[in-house]
């Protein structure tokens, strides 16, 4: 039986275009496969990217097509139109004059900061605000939601129970992998389900199937949440829950319906009964619990389930200084879509190098709309201000005059318009990913779509086939926007197939160890879309291959070499290949750098100009990098120029004074220079003045490791780790130190905390095999690795 609420819900009309329904249907399957879709062997993003693309484009296809058969076009006529479609213009006319067309136009084809990302989101807003006309079709979108819901909730309580290896798809191999994106968008979805699911528990009151099944839904969302544990998901999510409470307790009603009045003694109508939101209340409750004890309760779940998870964006006050060099640098238009990396990279702010972070290359800050803003500027600000101030305008101005007397449609009206709010609050916070960045335009498309039905916006209808000069242009229009989608989905298809490929080849190294088959997907991958990228990943598997062939003991050195020499120029081709596709990407350089670097080592003298040259304009395009000025430093020691290396060095310590790597680099070079007792003395002079810096008391006891003086290497060492737990060079060194001074149990104990931060490190299992054994450390030591560790390029372990 059809249930009170939905009783005058319309049926579809005889002459509904099937053209238009076949455009729902794709709409729909969006919303439903969006937050649960995947290909297995393929990075969440790029599929995520596939069905998104795919099925927002068809549907917009046959929406055109049914636009053209009817012959009238219809449009919501308010401000808010268009604030939607100056977003795209902005984004196009800034990519522009970025210097940078493609990558800010369409990039690898999966980022959401490019101007195609904006336009399928339009694209996605148009669709939702155009087709839900009626109640069953917002009816149906709010079922395909919840649907979804319910499968993404099953999937992970099936793998919370069972654990991350089940359900894997060889993707989602830890307890933090999930179907949405980063472990907070998981928490972030259930915040958005829970206050949908408040909502709804509050709307259908009467309706005990609607209202058990708010309830189920909100309790798996606090579940999650729980386990989650976002800690502004549950500020958000308390603010909204005591919102709701204080409106209904207040104002003595529900917003989804009037209040019933009564007649007292003296006739006169007698105020409504207070409504205790039960409910609320009680999210309002957990949500202080888990803000001010979260941490506490957290900590248990985060060990029953093996739950590790580090999220890392720049700060507030990063963003801004990146924000004010982009104002005086590129006021007007920014430095283009997709291009923060590029700002943050010349305006690196101080202090982020001595973070394990100074690597890291953020494509985004703090936020994804000031993000936005630095990439568009103030063009850019102008456009997204006019946006959100038009929704937010519209959004409060409706839900505080809700005149329709349909508690279904009033239902619609205020989830569509709180869970596109909640969305676009961390637009602004956060760096969502695609799931939630769809989101966010669907449910503003979705709450166009309810104020039109309710009639608080008004529909405007316009016939352009009655005029044939109108018509024309309509027409020609409508064809070139088919046309655009065609185009735009070869083109993202292509992109995204030929990244498929690159993924295969990369994990057929990483996983498989056969470079061969590695080799033919990458360069299927450059057949079907160029990049540099993809030369830079072609660069670094000929180089995999030139080391194995150096290093391959059962090859004769003249075979080796005979190898290395074939490989060679396919090497560097690729790597010009890489350069001049991305001449702005400081990493093409570096790559180049690094082979002719590598060649002058090996005694091929005319390399070190070609090595100087690419590593100066890596360093143009990242000039706060500390470890380009070291790969500068090794290319001086290489070429014998040791004056100038120590200068390299310095520079690379002024700008990251904790580089263990350089550190090291300046040990090897007083050792080759026969000075490791002067070199002694002068760092333990600076450790006399810095008592608490760790990287001192490492290069102290690495060059008494290499001076043989294991008795003070372990000294140093053991002051080293004492400082820094997870330094886990220093305990290397230390075990290796215990191990010559006879204390192998102390020996294995270094090696097993080194462990825990290198589990996939082959040398280290080795290491501890043979200690184990009772064996030698470097027992069967294959090269790379040998039994001289203090003589290498490069340290032996990776530090935490």
């Amino acid at each position: 039986m059809i249930n009170e609420e939905f009783a005058t819900v319309e049926q579809p009309k005889a002459s509904e275009l099937i053209l238009e329904k076949i455009s729902l249907v794709f709409f729909l399957g969006t919303v439903f496969f969006l937050p649960i879709f995947f290909i297995p062997g393929m990075s969440l993003v790029y599929g995520k990217s596939v069905i998104l693309t795919a099925l927002v484009l068809l549907g917009f296809i046959f929406l055109i097509l049914a636009i053209l058969k009817s012959g009238t076009i219809s449009y919501p006529k308010h401000l808010i139109s268009l604030s939607v479609v100056i977003l795209p213009l902005v984004f196009i006319v800034s990519s522009l004059f970025s210097g940078s067309v493609t990558n800010s136009i369409i990039g690898r084809g999966a980022e959401i900061g490019t101007f195609t990302s904006i336009l399928i989101m339009t694209i996605v807003l148009v669709i939702a605000s155009y087709l839900l006309k009626g109640k069953k079709r917002l009816f149906w979108f709010y079922l395909s939601l919840f649907a979804s819901f319910f499968v993404l909730a099953l999937f992970h309580i099936l793998r919370l129970i069972i654990g991350p290896e089940f359900l894997s798809f060889g993707i989602f191999n830890s307890a933090t992998a999930n179907l949405v994106g980063k472990w907070n968008e998981l928490g972030i979805f259930f915040g958005l389900i829970a206050i949908v699911s408040l909502l709804t528990i509050e709307a259908f009151k009467q309706n005990r199937i609607f209202k058990w099944l708010g309830i189920v839904m909100l309790a798996v969302s606090l579940m999650f949440l729980t386990v989650v544990n976002f800690y502004s998901v549950w500020i958000i999510v308390g603010l909204f829950s005591l919102l709701l409470s204080i409106y209904i307790f207040a104002f003595r009603k529900s917003p989804f319906g009037d209040p019933v009045t009564e007649v007292n003694t003296t006739g006169e109508p007698a105020l409504p009964a207070r409504i205790i939101p039960v409910f609320s209340i009680a999210v309002l409750i957990i949500s202080l619990i888990f803000i001010f004890a979260g941490a506490k309760i957290n900590d248990s779940i985060a060990r029953k389930f093996n739950i590790s998870q580090i999220e890392v964006r720049p700060s507030w006050t990063s963003t801004f200084e990146i924000a004010n060099h982009t104002v005086k640098s590129d006021p007007v238009f920014g430095v283009g879509p997709n291009g923060y990396v590029k700002q943050w990279l010349a305006h690196k702010p101080e202090g982020v190098n001595n973070t394990i972070f100074w690597n890291t290359d953020f494509n985004f800050g703090y936020g994804l709309i000031p993000t936005f803003i630095i990439n568009t500027g103030l063009v850019g600000a102008i456009a997204w201000i006019f946006f959100i101030a038009t929704f937010l305008w519209l959004g409060f101005k409706s839900i505080f005059n809700l005149s329709s007397k349909d508690k279904l449609l009033r239902y619609m009206i205020l989830t569509s318009f709180f869970s596109a709010l909640y969305l676009w609050v961390y637009f602004v916070i956060y760096v969502p990913s695609t799931v939630l960045y769809s989101l966010a335009f669907i449910f503003t498309g979705v709450f166009i779509a309810s104020l039109l039905e309710a009639g608080l916006i008004e529909r405007k209808n316009i016939v352009y086939s009655a005029d044939p000069k109108r018509s024309f242009v309509t027409v020609l229009l409508l064809v070139v926007l088919i046309t655009g989608c065609v185009t735009l989905g070869y083109i993202s298809g292509k992109r995204i197939i030929s990244a498929y490929y690159v993924e295969k080849g990369i994990r057929s190294v990483t996983d498989n160890n056969d470079a061969v088959v590695a080799l033919s997907y990458i360069l299927r991958a450059l057949k079907i879309h160029e990049s540099d990228e993809y030369y830079r990943v072609l660069t670094q598997l000929y180089i995999y291959n030139m080391n194995a062939a150096i290093n391959n003991p059962e090859s004769t050195p003249e075979a080796s070499r005979a190898r290395f020499e074939a490989l060679l120029p396919n090497t560097i081709e690729s790597a010009k290949m890489a350069v001049s596709m991305g001449k702005k990407n400081y990493q093409n350089h570096l790559a180049l750098g690094s082979i002719y670097g590598s060649l002058l080592s090996l005694g091929y003298k005319d390399a070190y100009p070609h090595a100087q040259s690419a590593y100066f304009e890596a360093q143009k395009l990242n000039p706060h990098s500390p470890a380009i000025v070291l790969q500068l430093a090794r290319l001086e020691a290489a070429n014998e120029n040791i004056p100038k290396a120590r200068e390299y060095i310095n520079q690379s310590l002024a700008l990251k004074n904790n580089y263990t790597e350089a550190i090291y680099l300046l040990s090897q070079i007083e050792i080759s220079q026969e000075n490791i007792k002067g070199a002694i003395q002068a760092v333990e002079a600076v450790a006399f003045y810095n008592p608490t810096d760790p990287v001192v008391y490492f290069q102290i006891g690495f060059l008494k490791y290499a001076d043989k003086d294991y008795e003070g290497s372990k000294e140093a060492m053991q002051r080293a780790v004492a400082i820094n737990e997870q330094y886990s060079n220093a305990r290397y060194f230390l075990g290796l130190s215990y191990y010559n001074l006879g204390d192998n149990a102390a020996a294995i104990n270094e090696f097993e905390e080194i462990e825990k931060y290198n589990q996939d490190n082959e040398e280290v299992a080795l290491i501890l095999s043979n200690l184990r054994s009772g064996n030698p450390p470097f027992e069967n030591a294959k090269p790379p690795v040998d039994d001289k560790p203090e003589e290498r390029d490069e340290l032996p372990v990776k530090d935490n």
